[in-house]
């Protein structure tokens, strides 16, 4: 598979940093529109669908991590410390619209997780992880946490369990995504 270059990715999403933290005790607060597209509980890849038309998933990399600060974050997003972590798988893409990228996703699946409920995921390519947790009957996902990166940049974090097995997305918004050619 072809990578593409990472260096245009935020710092935060490429070295595991930032406190996410629910909405209510977020210092910062995005305006209203903003916060309607950073809370939404249903498929981001339906809402950017709707809302642009035209949608890709460009896959920037997938891959096998033993990071340890990876894990630190994956744990703190967990909100567990001794959840043990072998190894993560990491599939991190581009969403675009109409040609732009508009969401920036950014996934971590520990491999207990992997082998037993989620080998899908390293077979996506370039389909959507939304389409597969969506569509999945036995999905939980916790509250929705959100992170103001710097100045308009924001981001959210969820985790998803399937059968009580954990798996992280975290999702950074361009700052003018709703700008981008728009249907």
């Amino acid at each position: 598979m072809q990578q593409i270059n990472e260096s245009n990715w935020p710092k935060k999403l490429t070295h595991f940093e930032g406190n996410f933290k629910s909405i209510a005790q977020s210092h910062t607060k995005p305006n209203a529109i903003l916060r309607a597209w950073l809370l939404n509980q249903s498929s981001l890849t339906t809402k950017l669908q709707n809302h642009f038309g035209d949608f890709q998933v460009e896959v920037v990399s997938e891959c096998w991590i033993n990071n340890s600060q990876a894990k630190q974050f994956f744990r703190q997003a967990l909100k567990n410390k001794q959840f043990k972590i072998d190894r993560l798988w990491c599939r991190k893409v581009n969403l675009k619209c109409n040609g732009n990228i508009v969401v920036r996703a950014h996934t971590l699946v520990p491999l207990q997780t992997f082998h037993n409920q989620t080998r899908r995921i390293g077979k996506l390519q370039n389909k959507s992880l939304g389409h597969f947790l969506f569509t999945h009957k036995h999905i939980q996902r916790q509250p929705i946490t959100i992170l103001n990166v710097e100045k308009s940049h924001w981001a959210r974090q969820s985790i998803f369990n399937i059968y009580g097995y954990p798996l992280l997305v975290t999702e950074f918004f361009e700052p003018d995504f709703l700008n981008k050619n728009q249907k």
